[in-house]
């Protein structure tokens, strides 16, 4: 007989941060490992990861995450404007890109734009922070202060929780406690709204309990694609690595061979660093100018330090409300 699934593989809902942690106790590091989030990576460690070892997971895994997928359209055909905050993982708590996501998320959430981010730690984690408080703006500067002195980091050794024996590091489980609860704790004191698109590829990094809506897959690959797809009102990019780089140059392929659908609004924040430490953004100007699309480009896209002009080209350039809905038909992905 199949062992038991730690997860339902047809769900008619998103995940909610009580239901992936609800079972984590201060006084109790091991609660970590008690905790649904965490089971469902266990699993997904032992029956192959992204590669399911036998028919049945992988059938169980593609359930679930289709189903994820419906919840998540059914969230978003409620929804007027969907914009995105891209940035990379290790940032830490309290630093200058953390504080600076945060707020510019807070002020979309004003704005009236339902944010999404990958749902993992670091400029992932301040952008649903920040649309968490962004109703009290002392409050948000509270909670980050909060969490910069608690534990501003994740653990460096976290993806070495579930060994390839599928032998768990109480060590690392003790530290991985430690760095989640006070932001557990904190999401429970304030209710604004967001979604997160976490996977279990990257399971040993929790999902943000500051997302109401969580649509975690197994799949990266599917998660990856929708998160990109569903932010038609634009996307900031903070400062990142390889997998805001893969998420740039997916933004880019959607906004380049985009058809009848309005572009999507980029912004890079950080000057220095998308211009001459990682120029991407030069490379997707090559892009358009070679394509005689230059104003296309000049007119969509920002290079910015400053917050509230990266929030103004957001809410001036974003598409007409539900022009989410339009890219998603455009891609087949809703009838």
């Amino acid at each position: 007989m199949f062992p038991p699934l730690p997860f339902s593989p047809i769900r008619t809902t998103l995940y909610s941060p009580q239901e992936l942690m609800g079972t984590l106790v201060l006084e109790d590091y091991r609660s970590f490992e008690r905790t649904l989030d965490f089971r469902c990576f266990t699993y997904y460690s032992e029956h192959g990861r992204s590669a399911p070892s036998d028919p049945l997971t992988s059938m169980f895994e593609a359930l679930h995450d289709n189903s994820i997928t419906q919840a998540t359209l059914a969230l978003l055909k409620a929804r007027t404007r969907v914009a995105a905050i891209m940035g990379g993982h290790d940032e830490p708590r309290g630093s200058d890109v953390y504080d600076a996501v945060a707020r510019i998320s807070a002020a979309l959430c004003q704005e009236g734009f339902l944010m999404a981010s990958g749902g993992g730690p670091g400029a992932m984690e301040a952008a649903h922070l920040g649309a968490r408080f962004h109703n009290d703006s002392h409050a948000l500067q509270s909670a980050i202060d909060v969490l910069k002195n608690t534990a501003a980091s994740l653990p460096a050794n976290a993806g070495k929780v579930v060994g390839p024996d599928g032998k768990i590091n109480q060590q690392i489980v003790e530290e991985l406690h430690h760095w989640i609860m006070p932001a557990y704790r904190l999401s429970q004191t304030a209710d604004g709204e967001s979604l997160a698109l976490p996977t279990w590829y990257y399971g040993h990094e929790p999902s943000t309990p500051f997302a109401t809506h969580i649509a975690k897959y197994f799949q990266n690959s599917i998660r990856e694609d929708g998160m990109i797809a569903l932010a038609a009102h634009g996307i900031i990019f903070a400062t990142g690595k390889a997998g805001t780089l893969q998420e740039i140059f997916q933004d880019s392929v959607r906004n380049y061979y985009r058809d009848d659908v309005p572009f999507s609004p980029m912004v890079f924040l950080g000057k220095a660093y998308w211009a001459e430490k990682l120029p991407a953004a030069s490379l997707l100007y090559a892009l358009f100018r070679n394509a005689n699309r230059e104003k296309e480009y000049l007119d969509n896209v920002l290079i910015t330090d400053d917050e509230k002009e990266a929030v103004s080209f957001i809410v001036s350039k974003a598409p007409p409300d539900n022009a989410h809905l339009d890219r998603l038909r455009s891609l087949g992905i809703i009838a």
